[in-house]
């Protein structure tokens, strides 16, 4: 879908959005048609950002195959990278009263739950608040601060160059903002005072530049298209993302994120028809797809130790079946899949029975209920 049968009317600069993990997907407008193979990408990253968090906390000491590794290196980046590409505004009056109204909104739909669930999480497992709101990873709730803290640079960015007609002078200076931050990150690298820590700067530099880059790839949708059917692009690609990394150890990460973005986007933008049928499989990703603050937020709660499964997986490592090892990450991806979707449904349950029974507490724990998603059927 062309960039200009998708956005058909300025948008109104009264008209101010959710950008949240559950509705970003809206882009331009919050009625607009979603794209599915957008929210079945999301539900993938989704599963992804779960299935390494039991590797990490459900399975401590389990050695990480190499299926492990490849999904370390892209979901985050394509989590951001996601959240870029539909919080990009082709047509809105930046001001600072417009810019007010967004941040509140984002503040009340994403934040307040993030804190939420912060200080329960916290206050169950009889943590020191202070201690882990100083902490980058906010006991695993940094993802929604620093979010936040990318989008508001984005909007002031935009802000100060909104009189720019030439809207790609707009995006050579975000670029410029993406390798400058990313810079800060090589050359300061942990940010351990107390306000680098709090604002969990070490994670904002790192992953900055994915969003900017989902924010110059949907500016450039038809351009991008184009290049990714190209074969010949994408084979370079795969090669960049897959292969080149295991020939040359001192390969920059960021380029094999990058890379291994463009396979990842490529192959569930070629594979849209599929998804437009709306087949088991579309619809279980896109259900988790349009439910991930929920899935986020609720996760924590539901890992669990899987003491059996690892030992069984460690068993494995170094052992030899036929003329080579055992493929053990064949397994991890069956039991630890498995049950990172199945934590994934739970968590959209979850929400349901909450909103369903206890529509106050809903909309404090998840945030208003987004009118796209709403009337979906």
């Amino acid at each position: 879908m062309s960039s200009e049968n998708y956005i058909q009317k300025r948008i109104n600069p009264h008209f101010v959005f959710y950008i949240t993990f559950a509705d970003e997907n809206s882009v331009e407008m919050g009625e607009k048609k979603r794209l599915l193979y957008i929210d079945c990408l999301r539900g993938f990253s989704m599963i992804f950002v779960v299935y390494q968090h039991i590797l990490t906390f459900s399975m401590t000491g389990l050695e990480a195959s190499w299926f492990a590794d490849i999904v370390r290196s892209f979901r985050m980046p394509l989590f951001f990278f996601i959240s870029g590409f539909v919080s990009y505004k082709a047509l809105f009056e930046w001001n600072f009263k417009n810019l007010g109204k967004i941040q509140l909104k984002k503040i009340r739909g994403q934040l307040l739950p993030t804190a939420v669930f912060f200080t329960l999480f916290i206050s169950l497992h009889d943590k020191l608040y202070i201690g882990w709101l100083f902490d980058c990873t906010k006991s695993g709730y940094w993802f929604t601060f620093v979010s936040f803290e990318i989008f508001l640079t984005y909007c002031i960015i935009n802000m100060l160059f909104s009189k720019v007609k030439n809207k790609n002078i707009v995006l050579i200076v975000l670029a410029i903002s993406a390798i400058g931050i990313s810079s800060i990150w090589y050359r300061l690298g942990n940010f351990t005072t107390r306000t680098g820590l709090l604002l969990s700067l070490d994670y904002y530099t790192r992953y900055y530049i994915y969003f900017i880059v989902g924010i110059i790839v949907k500016s450039k949708i038809d351009v991008f298209h184009k290049l990714v059917e190209n074969k010949y692009v994408t084979t370079c690609m795969f090669f960049l993302a897959f292969v080149l990394p295991y020939l040359w150890t001192g390969y920059n990460w960021k380029i094999i994120a990058l890379t291994r973005l463009w396979c990842i986007y490529a192959l569930f933008y070629g594979a849209k028809d599929f998804f437009e049928e709306k087949n088991i499989l579309a619809k279980g990703l896109s259900t988790i797809g349009t439910h991930t603050l929920e899935i986020y937020l609720l996760h924590f709660f539901l890992l669990f130790r899987t003491p059996h499964i690892s030992n069984f997986l460690k068993s494995l490592i170094g052992d030899h079946c036929f003329y080579g090892p055992s493929a053990e990450w064949l397994l991890e991806i069956v039991f630890v899949g498995t049950i990172s979707v199945f934590i994934c449904f739970v968590c959209v349950a979850i929400k349901k029975i909450i909103a369903t029974a206890f529509p106050i507490v809903s909309e404090l724990c998840f945030g208003p209920v987004k009118k796209d998603l709403a009337n979906r059927k």
